[in-house]
């Protein structure tokens, strides 16, 4: 109760923000309300089966991909980083759209200013040496996307998301002229920081992680 309590607090909102309850009977454990949109509300369960298996679960609204999100939980302190990904879920519904919306340019006006100065060289092909070393980098990369989903930055559904764009474009390195696969590379990163990370911060983060990989500095 105490790490919930201090979780809510932590948030964006200030406690007072929230009503928490622990309820005496009942399937619910705990429920969270965002007071003021007393609709948007967090809820741990009871354990019940999932197959053969008895597991807690989440329950919130507003949820990642549709108006309710259910999650099998590993044990019941995993509930702190789904109520946290929940109230950065709220922000995210009370910004102004045009802070997703924009940014595009970040990644095409410096990408297309790459592309020309590297000239005829942008027509070419990637050598084993360049190659190996953006892979390195994508490698990092993902090592950067892991420790976010370990702070429950990102969901595992962003995780995967992210690390389909990289596995794609890891394979493009051989298939595509060094032209084609920046202008590919940064429209799929973006598209998924824009259209997938729920959170401002972690989409800043994933930005400037994104610019690194196309060398396209801080």
């Amino acid at each position: 109760m105490a790490a919930i309590e201090e979780t809510v607090s932590l948030s964006y909102f200030s406690r007072t923000s929230f009503s928490v309850s622990y309820p005496d009977s009942g399937e619910t454990l705990c429920a969270i309300t965002f007071l003021p949109l007393p609709d948007k509300i967090c809820v741990l369960g009871e354990a019940r089966l999932d197959g053969d298996q008895l597991h807690p679960y989440a329950c919130s609204i507003p949820g990642e991909y549709k108006t309710k999100d259910e999650h099998w939980l590993k044990n019941i302190e995993e509930f702190q980083s789904r109520v946290s990904q929940w109230t950065n879920r709220i922000r995210e519904d009370l910004t102004p759209p045009t802070t997703v919306e924009g940014g595009i340019h970040e990644f095409r006006e410096p990408v297309e200013s790459q592309i020309k100065n590297r000239g005829a060289d942008a027509a070419g092909y990637f050598t084993e040496q360049e190659a190996a070393e953006l892979t390195s980098n994508m490698e990092e990369m993902a090592n950067k996307l892991q420790e976010l989903k370990e702070r429950a930055e990102i969901t595992e559904r962003e995780l995967k998301y992210l690390k389909d764009v990289l596995a794609g474009a890891k394979k493009d390195l051989r298939n595509y002229p060094k032209g084609v696969w920046y202008r590919e590379t940064a429209r799929r990163l973006w598209e998924v920081i824009k259209r997938v990370i729920g959170s401002t911060e972690s989409r800043e983060i994933l930005v400037a992680e994104a610019r690194k990989l196309l060398g396209l500095g801080p």
